[in-house]
């Protein structure tokens, strides 16, 4: 008798649990709207083992591949979405970026001055673990309230020089947001 109750609570736990699971799923939930007020980007040194970045200098002679641009994104709350504690927060970017692209006056092994140079370059959010833009347009700047990001190179350029570098996001509705011009001194 013992026996049939245990595999009976058990039987019963593992359905009040599944059903708890399938009914916090299908909850309609709102998201959390928001804007992107603007977008700045400032140059930073990256240390690659550890994350850890700190002021860029161009007297310092660092390597392309040691700069982190840090991509500023100050957002407007538009609505607090779901305030009960069964649903997940979810942010939305009320107006989508649908592209962002960075260009330079100069150009970047074959990636020519007014080229999009985000090809070159990947993103992060702490220096160690690095994400496509697909992913970051998708993720971070459409889909959650994450302020800042890195943008880092992938690739060291052929020839020194110094870049004045913008970063250009475009929306859904047609608008643009664009940082203002930061000159860097790329290396190989």
């Amino acid at each position: 008798m013992y026996r049939l109750k245990t595999n009976y609570l058990k039987i019963s736990m593992l359905l009040a649990v599944g059903y708890m699971s399938l009914t916090a799923c299908t909850k309609n939930c709102e998201d959390t709207l928001y804007e992107i007020n603007s977008i700045g980007i400032t140059p930073r040194t990256i240390d690659l083992s550890t994350g850890q970045d700190s002021p860029w200098s161009n007297e310092a002679g660092l390597a392309s591949t040691r700069l982190a641009l840090r991509l500023d994104m100050p957002k407007t709350t538009l609505n607090p979405g779901s305030l009960d504690s069964d649903c997940i927060p979810k942010y939305r970017n009320n107006n989508k970026a649908k592209s962002i692209k960075m260009f330079s006056n100069q150009a970047f092994n074959a990636i020519t001055a007014g080229q999009d140079l985000l090809d070159a370059c990947v993103f992060s959010a702490d220096g160690l673990n690095y994400i496509d833009r697909a992913d970051f347009l998708q993720s971070y700047l459409n889909e959650s309230n994450f302020p800042s990001f890195f943008i880092l190179f992938n690739f060291k350029p052929n020839v020194e020089a110094p870049h004045l570098l913008q970063v250009i996001v475009e929306f859904e509705d047609g608008t643009t947001k664009e940082t203002e011009f930061v000159e860097v001194l790329l290396k190989p």
